[in-house]
């Protein structure tokens, strides 16, 4: 009776080793799924903060070329500083009329899909 127990308890498991590899894969590539993800994302924001700084960048290359030009005696006329792949958009509000005039300059650079806007209010004397 013993025998035919043990025999019958054996035979009761052998699908029990399929349903725990099918369990463990499972597992498995749930963890694999969410590395990827967190990888990209973090990518993602990598890229971004790497773009937003470029445009910060142009944005205040042009101010201060606007600032330099018009505190070394210039015409107010100047070039946009060129970046590849980037614009710097000539949505530039400058309301400077003369020096020892408080003045604001708004300009706004794009690099890809993002934009960067700054504000400088200056004082030329």
């Amino acid at each position: 009776m013993f025998r035919e127990y043990k025999k019958n308890a054996i035979n009761n498991e052998k699908g029990f080793g399929l349903l725990a590899a099918i369990f463990v894969i499972v597992v498995v590539a749930m963890f694999g799924m969410l590395i990827v993800r967190y990888t990209i994302s973090g990518a993602t924001s990598s890229v971004d903060d790497y773009l937003w700084a470029q445009a910060l960048y142009s944005a205040e290359s042009a101010a201060q070329l606007r600032i330099l030009d018009y505190d070394n005696g210039g015409t107010g006329t100047f070039a946009l500083p060129l970046v590849i792949n980037q614009s710097t958009t000539n949505s530039i509000i400058d309301d400077f009329t003369a020096p020892a005039t408080p003045a604001t300059l708004r300009i706004t650079a794009t690099r890809l899909n993002i934009t960067r806007e700054i504000e400088i209010k200056y004082l030329l004397q």
